[in-house]
């Protein structure tokens, strides 16, 4: 039996926009590379959120981060009174970039976009071909391409067979310029949504660098 191998498509061909808006609208999932590790994308709907459950198997209840294209995306997701000169200054500063910030979600907003304790992350990534695509969106679902409970891919290369078969394209990147030095590293988690600002992942972006931004000491979750 033939194994089908997915069709990787690069950003630099001129059609590939299209096919991923296309795919994305149509609540497909794929895989591109992101400023940070590579990342499934899906569109931010209640069906791309049950096709992305499918494929990274067990979530347990775990919200997936939403990428938006820019600070005005931000009105979707989060009541303008949480974003305080103080929330404005660590956006302006951070993104595009790889810090992903939890926020206490609009009441309306569907379950499935947010956590059980009524929180979202997001974050602007530091990567303009997928800017080029989140402008078409309110803001798209990413995760690590991996199953749950696996190692997460550094490379579109690393991307597991198993995985790869699941999704209709596997985006790369001819231009290695795109790239950061800090690609291999996740984006740091920053949680703003109670009173006590707290570090729940450390990654990209150092506790010292968020501390000097914010102007106060950030608290480390303990695990």
């Amino acid at each position: 039996e033939k194994i089908m191998i997915n069709p990787i498509i690069y950003w630099q061909s001129p059609d590939t926009k299209n096919k991923i808006i296309e795919e994305l609208q149509d609540n497909k999932v794929l895989i591109t590379p992101t400023d940070t590790i590579p990342g499934f994308l899906a569109n931010s709907t209640a069906q791309g959120f049950q096709t992305l459950n499918t494929i990274k198997q067990d979530r347990q209840h775990k919200p997936y981060i939403i990428l938006i294209s820019d600070i005005s995306k931000l009105d979707y997701f989060v009541d303008p009174e949480q974003l305080t000169q103080q929330i404005k200054n660590l956006v302006k500063q951070c993104w595009p970039g790889p810090l992903t910030i939890i926020f206490k979600a609009k009441k309306e907003l569907p379950d499935f976009l947010k956590s059980e304790s009524n929180t979202i992350a997001i974050r602007c990534p530091n990567y303009t071909p997928l800017l080029e695509i989140l402008k078409n969106f309110t803001g798209l679902f990413s995760t690590s391409a991996n199953i749950s409970n696996t190692p997460a891919p550094k490379a579109i290369k690393d991307v597991n067979q198993e995985v790869i078969s699941q999704v209709k394209y596997l985006v790369d990147d001819n231009n290695k310029k795109n790239f950061q030095s800090n690609e291999t590293k996740p984006s740091t988690i920053i949680n703003v949504s109670t009173n006590q600002i707290c570090i729940i992942r450390q990654g990209a972006y150092t506790i010292q660098d968020l501390e000097k931004i914010l102007g106060e000491n950030i608290k480390i979750e303990q695990k």
